[in-house]
């Protein structure tokens, strides 16, 4: 059945795809430049055919005339909606917009970064800079499958010098969406509600009522390397989707094991009694329980929001090496950003061995006898760091013996753990 509003809804939608079609092609500067104009496009024909509807909506002109005042006092809004193909000169973007690489490991190694023209090709600057510099940097081969070099973009409008241009139209689309929700309950008419695009988005919506697929990170903005052969990374983080007959299949596996005194013993005291750590609590016996089982522990992250009735989103890692270790912290930081995460829970297995904090470019001696197996379990919130290690054992036959764990409490700011600095990073932004 139409409605009134449905030339709106699809104006909303052209504007989703177009500003998709703009993030995939972030890197690309004549289709990133395509998909904001159409964006732009899209929003300012919206308040047109809204307003060809008048007739068909009752006192139509007093319900626009306030949300005309809410666009008059945006300057974002304002700036963008007005606006006639912002982007058809180059210099437009130039202006403001940066371009930069640096290279990640254990620290940030400012003295392989540099700033490069926002237009240049970046996998053309990545593989230069890959075959004249990287390849020879006189570092320990061990070194450079544990660094990656990232190549970030960021395209601000002159106009809006302090917006990232996607995230300012991503906010300008919530500006109508919030308009359109308010029409169709003002108007009577039942609102568009399912706002997916394609098979590439679900259209879900945050507890801020943003689309999750709209929110820029800096992940989204970025392409990364691998140090030791110079080739693109990606990383694929498995989002768990349990039904009914899964949780039984895991509870006939592992049993109440997880409630066990040696377990709940372990872990007894180093939770705060409140949303979210209680939970943590819970799932970190899970975890050790598992460990006993499997005789090993899949990396997992738990990303929690401020409502204690939403469960956590859950995300299951796949990296093998620190190269992927670290894109998939960046992944799950992008999921943070999207879900408005407040809270995260990371589980892993590790090794734990000396370093040289006086010489960070130099791989740390590795040998059975001066490491230790433990299980690492990080509890982040924006403003604290709590890193519990759990030592284990196992036996000639496999047998896992847990001992006594260490605790260590940091702020955001003073944390040890670069590979987790992406995640106090995103809930920091999320504040």
């Amino acid at each position: 059945m139409n409605t009134p509003l449905d030339a709106a809804y699809n104006r909303l939608d052209e504007a989703h795809r177009a500003w998709h079609s703009a993030l995939s092609g972030y890197h690309r500067i004549d289709d990133f430049r395509a998909g904001i104009n159409g964006a732009i496009q899209a929003l300012r024909n919206l308040t047109f055919v809204l307003q060809k509807q008048k007739d068909n909506l009752a006192n139509f002109d007093v319900w626009y005339s306030g949300w005309r005042q809410k666009m008059q006092d945006n300057q974002l809004l304002k700036e963008l909606v007005e606006a006639r193909n912002i982007i058809v000169k180059q210099d437009d973007l130039k202006l403001h917009s940066v371009a930069k690489a640096r290279t990640r490991g254990w620290v940030d190694f400012e003295r392989v970064a540099f700033t490069f023209d926002p237009f240049a090709d970046s996998l053309e600057v990545a593989t230069g800079f890959y075959n004249t510099y990287a390849k020879y940097l006189p570092v320990p081969e061990e070194l450079k499958k544990r660094l990656i070099f990232e190549f970030e973009r960021k395209w601000v409008y002159e106009k809006l010098p302090d917006y990232e241009l996607l995230d300012a139209i991503a906010q300008s689309y919530h500006f109508f969406h919030e308009m359109l929700l308010d029409a169709s309950d003002k108007f009577s008419i039942h609102s568009k509600r399912n706002l997916s695009s394609g098979n590439y988005c679900l259209g879900e919506l945050n507890d801020k009522n943003k689309l999750k697929c709209m929110m820029v990170t800096d992940q989204n903005r970025r392409l990364v390397f691998g140090f030791s052969d110079g080739n693109m990374l990606g990383m694929k983080t498995g989002k768990i989707e349990r039904d009914e007959v899964d949780l039984e299949k895991a509870k006939e596996r592992y049993g109440d094991g997880w409630k066990s005194g040696e377990i709940v013993s372990l872990l007894e005291g180093i939770f705060p009694e409140k949303h979210p750590f209680n939970q943590m609590r819970l799932f970190a016996q899970s975890g050790l329980n598992c460990l006993k089982k499997d005789k090993f522990l899949v990396p997992v992250s738990f990303i929690f929001v401020e409502n204690e009735k939403t469960p956590p989103i859950v995300i299951n890692h796949f990296f093998q090496n620190q190269e992927q270790k670290m894109v998939a912290m960046d992944s799950v930081a992008s999921k943070i950003i999207e879900n408005n995460g407040k809270f995260v829970l990371l589980m892993v297995e590790s090794w734990i061995y000396p370093f040289n904090k006086e010489k960070p470019l130099v791989p740390p001696e590795f040998s059975s006898k001066n490491a230790k197996e433990v299980v690492q379990i990080f509890c982040l919130s924006e403003k604290t760091v709590k890193v519990i290690n759990v030592p284990f054992h196992k036996n000639m036959f496999g047998q896992v013996t847990l001992s006594k764990p260490s605790v260590e409490n940091f702020s955001t700011e003073d944390h040890n753990y670069f590979v987790i600095s992406p995640l106090t990073k995103a809930l920091k932004e999320n504040k």
